[in-house]
């Protein structure tokens, strides 16, 4: 993974580059400290400062002696030169920013919960941290809890009544609630304003896109894609997205060339660029996604998904696909339910696990989907404890069915044989329970 962020370094795509080495640091090894010199190295080039000068301090902190020392401090002296004043040491301040790129490292992965727990932790010992606000309640709005949501974005505003990013949350949030009037306010609002930073540049353009404003979207893109501060693969996957969603079609495909050069080995650019040849999608009114990734019905044709009988980690981390389960899983109607519920075993972690013992909790939930959350918990092994269960008052009983599966048809060696028992059992459960006729 090191190697990997290497490559995307020398590439100049240092927002992927990041990407792999907090990917090594959160989930392989923390103490691999080489990783903090080339994240400062990467945040320098992108103009992020106070950003290198933290993952420089800590290296330099945690290995004195290493192999990049001499450059490390290289490195200080030219950072601090940009920001005109002396460096600062590894104090609260830092350690805050440290954990909220581990929140907003769980978010890119689809941890929500995770990344939830991290954010509830700083929000209480940083209050004036609005970023870290402003990312619990996407957290929340990611796991379906909409009034959590809209509780932490209404007190941001009550104390910034401009933050830029939360109002391009809450114009979401209230864009897929349909309260499309109340939205429609606020978006007519924010076309109005250019930032002058970065960050809010790219949020604001990136929201717009996806609340279908693209015009606005393509001015934003093309203004941020001279200054040449974000990840250039990514920008000019979204500003040819934005052409392409404005019928500037040569814009469109520039773009996507230069999305081509930039990454090689990727596949988007070769697909959307195909996809402009073909008249009938010019004249369609068909639009486009803002998202970065191959359609799901494409990398399903090119037999992406089940490759190795379960579904590829990229798919499983997809923040679009988690979060939709999550929401569906809290807010859909009985049949949405089913068939997320019966979904889960392919992305079996501990999240899953916990929206499923949530559901066995909730009293509002048919005793069906309880049968059935307990069913896929079983399938992901999970031990269920007997109070996690009270609610149903039968299950004890018929639990006795699944433990007797278990322990005649383990001797068989066939799993196969025992989810169709399972199956068996479970269309059972649904007809001896009137609530589900």
């Amino acid at each position: 993974m090191i190697h990997l962020a290497a490559v995307y370094a020398e590439l100049e795509q240092y927002e992927q580059s990041n990407h792999w080495l907090f990917k090594v640091i959160n989930e392989v090894d923390k103490d691999i400290h080489e990783c903090y010199y080339y994240l400062a190295n990467n945040f320098a080039h992108m103009g992020e400062m106070e950003q290198a000068e933290h993952y420089v301090l800590k290296y330099l902190k945690q290995d004195p002696d290493g192999v990049y020392s001499e450059e490390a401090e290289e490195l200080l002296d030219y950072i601090c030169f940009e920001l005109e004043r002396a460096p600062k040491e590894l104090d609260e301040e830092y350690r805050m920013i440290e954990q909220h790129e581990q929140a907003r490292f769980c978010l890119e992965q689809g941890r929500f919960v995770e990344a939830a727990k991290i954010l509830e932790e700083m929000v209480e010992t940083y209050p004036s941290f609005l970023a870290a606000r402003n990312n619990l309640a996407l957290s929340y709005y990611y796991l379906g809890e909409w009034d959590k949501a809209l509780a932490v974005i209404d007190n941001i505003l009550e104390e910034e009544p401009c933050n830029l990013h939360a109002l391009c949350n809450l114009a979401v949030f209230l864009t897929h609630q349909d309260e499309h009037e109340r939205a429609q306010t606020i978006i007519n609002g924010l076309k109005k304003v250019l930032p002058i930073h970065p960050d809010h540049h790219y949020k604001l353009a990136t929201t717009l896109g996806i609340l279908g404003e693209d015009e606005r979207a393509y001015e934003l893109f093309t203004i941020l894609s001279r200054r040449g501060l974000q990840d250039e693969v990514i920008l000019y996957h979204y500003l040819a997205v934005a052409a392409f969603n404005t019928k500037r079609w040569e814009t469109a495909e520039a773009a996507w060339k230069k999305v081509q050069k930039l990454d090689p080995q990727g596949e988007v650019a070769d697909y959307y660029l195909e996809l402009l040849k073909r008249p009938e999608v010019k004249h369609s009114g068909r639009r486009l996604p803002y998202h970065y990734q191959l359609p799901y019905a494409e990398q399903w044709r090119k037999n992406k998904w089940f490759a190795n009988g379960r579904l590829p980690q990229s798919v499983m981390n997809d923040p679009v696909i988690r979060s939709s389960i999550f929401w569906a899983l809290k807010h859909g109607d009985v049949k949405t339910k089913i068939q997320v519920i019966q979904s889960l075993p392919l992305f079996a972690d501990q999240e899953v696990e916990k929206a499923l013992k949530a559901l066995l909790q909730d009293p509002q939930e048919t005793e069906y989907l309880k049968v059935l959350a307990l069913f896929v918990l079983r399938q992901m092994g999970v031990a269920i404890e007997e109070e996690e269960t009270d609610a149903i008052h039968w299950i004890g009983h018929w639990r006795k069915v699944i433990d007797c599966l278990d322990e005649h048809m383990a001797c068989l060696g066939n799993e196969r044989y025992l989810q169709e028992a399972y199956l068996v059992w479970m269309h059972f459960c649904g007809s001896a329970i009137p609530a589900c006729q």
